[in-house]
């Protein structure tokens, strides 16, 4: 259980420390990819 959630927020930290507008980018290229 303990794993889990520091995995959680690990993924958080990630998710927090990416720019909104690289995560947009990066699903308009998978949308055009697939």
């Amino acid at each position: 259980m303990l794993t889990l959630l520091i995995t959680a927020f690990v993924l958080g930290l990630v998710f927090n420390a990416t720019p909104g507008p690289v995560i947009a980018e990066t699903v308009r290229q998978g949308v055009r990819g697939g």
